[in-house]
């Protein structure tokens, strides 16, 4: 399985913020502790190419991305 990283913070409740905010979105987002970091991970998709258009969607609402596996 893959996933969208959207975010690293060195502190959850900025992580916890970030989640919120793409939840909000509509979005269905994970969080991961990556020491020292929170990772913030968009979706859950079962191919590379769900995934890249997944990231797409996400470059185009402006988030810096990275897929990576989950």
């Amino acid at each position: 399985r893959y996933g969208v990283q959207v975010g690293l913070c060195t502190h959850e409740s900025n992580a916890e913020y970030l989640r919120e905010q793409l939840e909000d979105q509509g979005y269905f987002v994970t969080m991961r502790w990556e020491n020292p970091y929170y990772a913030v991970i968009v979706g859950r998709e079962s191919t590379l190419e769900d995934a890249r258009t997944l990231q797409n969607q996400l470059r185009q609402d402006g988030y810096d991305t990275l897929i990576v596996t989950l």
